[in-house]
Protein backbone atom coordinates (compact mmCIF):
# COMPACT_ATOMS: atom_id res chain seq x y z
CA UNK A 1 0.00 0.00 0.00
CA UNK A 2 1.27 3.47 -0.83
CA UNK A 3 1.45 6.00 2.01
CA UNK A 4 0.93 9.62 1.05
CA UNK A 5 0.71 12.74 3.22
CA UNK A 6 -2.68 14.18 4.16
CA UNK A 7 -1.57 17.68 3.22
CA UNK A 8 1.53 18.02 1.09
CA UNK A 9 2.01 21.60 2.31
CA UNK A 10 2.07 20.60 6.01
CA UNK A 11 5.62 20.30 7.38
CA UNK A 12 6.53 16.76 8.37
CA UNK A 13 8.89 16.15 11.26
CA UNK A 14 9.39 12.39 10.78
CA UNK A 15 7.95 9.84 8.41
CA UNK A 16 8.16 6.08 8.49
CA UNK A 17 6.04 2.97 8.07
CA UNK A 18 5.82 -0.47 9.64
CA UNK A 19 3.77 -3.51 8.58
CA UNK A 20 0.75 -4.48 10.67
CA UNK A 21 -0.29 -8.04 11.45
CA UNK A 22 -2.58 -8.04 8.41
CA UNK A 23 0.32 -7.00 6.19
CA UNK A 24 -0.92 -3.46 5.61
CA UNK A 25 1.46 -0.53 5.86
CA UNK A 26 0.98 1.52 8.99
CA UNK A 27 2.31 4.88 10.11
CA UNK A 28 2.29 5.50 13.85
CA UNK A 29 1.00 8.84 15.33
CA UNK A 30 -2.00 9.54 17.64
CA UNK A 31 -4.86 11.81 18.92
CA UNK A 32 -5.00 12.86 22.54
CA UNK A 33 -6.55 16.23 23.26
CA UNK A 34 -5.22 17.67 26.48
CA UNK A 35 -7.01 20.94 27.33
CA UNK A 36 -4.04 22.20 29.34
CA UNK A 37 -1.50 21.70 26.55
CA UNK A 38 -3.78 23.20 23.91
CA UNK A 39 -4.64 26.17 26.12
CA UNK A 40 -1.08 26.92 27.17
CA UNK A 41 1.16 25.82 24.34
CA UNK A 42 -1.05 25.82 21.27
CA UNK A 43 -2.13 22.41 20.06
CA UNK A 44 -0.65 22.90 16.64
CA UNK A 45 0.65 19.33 16.15
CA UNK A 46 -1.03 16.14 15.03
CA UNK A 47 0.37 12.63 15.13
CA UNK A 48 -0.53 10.35 12.23
CA UNK A 49 -0.49 6.71 13.32
CA UNK A 50 -1.64 4.89 10.22
CA UNK A 51 -2.99 5.25 6.74
CA UNK A 52 -5.23 2.70 5.05
CA UNK A 53 -7.37 2.34 1.94
CA UNK A 54 -10.03 0.68 4.11
CA UNK A 55 -11.97 2.44 6.86
CA UNK A 56 -12.48 -0.86 8.69
CA UNK A 57 -8.70 -1.54 8.62
CA UNK A 58 -8.04 1.97 9.97
CA UNK A 59 -10.57 1.44 12.79
CA UNK A 60 -9.04 -1.95 13.63
CA UNK A 61 -5.57 -0.36 13.75
CA UNK A 62 -6.82 2.43 16.03
CA UNK A 63 -8.46 -0.13 18.30
CA UNK A 64 -5.28 -2.22 18.50
CA UNK A 65 -3.12 0.85 19.24
CA UNK A 66 -5.57 2.05 21.90
CA UNK A 67 -5.28 -1.33 23.63
CA UNK A 68 -1.47 -1.10 23.49
CA UNK A 69 -1.33 2.56 24.63
CA UNK A 70 -4.56 3.08 26.62
CA UNK A 71 -3.84 6.51 28.09
CA UNK A 72 -2.02 8.11 25.20
CA UNK A 73 -4.40 7.22 22.39
CA UNK A 74 -7.81 7.33 24.06
CA UNK A 75 -8.92 10.24 21.86
CA UNK A 76 -7.65 8.79 18.58
CA UNK A 77 -9.71 9.40 15.49
CA UNK A 78 -10.11 8.35 11.88
CA UNK A 79 -10.22 10.94 9.11
CA UNK A 80 -11.16 10.39 5.48
CA UNK A 81 -8.82 12.06 3.00
CA UNK A 82 -9.71 12.06 -0.70
CA UNK A 83 -6.45 12.36 -2.63
CA UNK A 84 -8.04 12.44 -6.07
CA UNK A 85 -6.35 10.03 -8.47
CA UNK A 86 -4.47 8.40 -5.56
CA UNK A 87 -7.76 7.37 -3.97
CA UNK A 88 -9.36 7.77 -0.55
CA UNK A 89 -7.21 7.14 2.51
CA UNK A 90 -8.36 6.68 6.09
CA UNK A 91 -5.91 8.21 8.57
CA UNK A 92 -5.51 7.20 12.19
CA UNK A 93 -4.62 10.41 14.06
CA UNK A 94 -4.14 11.97 17.48
CA UNK A 95 -4.22 15.71 18.08
CA UNK A 96 -4.18 18.58 18.38
CA UNK A 97 -1.26 18.45 20.79
CA UNK A 98 1.47 20.80 21.88
CA UNK A 99 4.84 19.93 20.35
CA UNK A 100 6.08 18.72 23.76
CA UNK A 101 3.08 16.43 24.28
CA UNK A 102 3.35 15.09 20.72
CA UNK A 103 7.05 14.33 21.19
CA UNK A 104 6.33 12.52 24.48
CA UNK A 105 3.72 10.32 22.80
CA UNK A 106 6.05 9.63 19.82
CA UNK A 107 8.84 8.73 22.22
CA UNK A 108 6.57 6.25 24.00
CA UNK A 109 5.54 4.73 20.66
CA UNK A 110 9.15 4.48 19.44
CA UNK A 111 10.18 2.76 22.68
CA UNK A 112 7.55 0.12 21.88
CA UNK A 113 8.91 -0.32 18.35
CA UNK A 114 6.30 1.85 16.62
CA UNK A 115 6.81 4.84 14.34
CA UNK A 116 4.96 8.14 14.18
CA UNK A 117 4.57 11.09 11.86
CA UNK A 118 4.40 14.46 13.57
CA UNK A 119 2.82 17.18 11.47
CA UNK A 120 2.16 20.84 12.18
CA UNK A 121 -1.33 22.12 11.68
Amino acid sequence: MMITPTDASAPTVEASATPTEAGHTTEIPEKTVDPQTTATGGGAYTLRLASSLSESDARATLSQLQREFPGALQNGSISRDNLGSFGVFYRVKVGPLSREAAERVCSRLRTAGKKCVLTRG
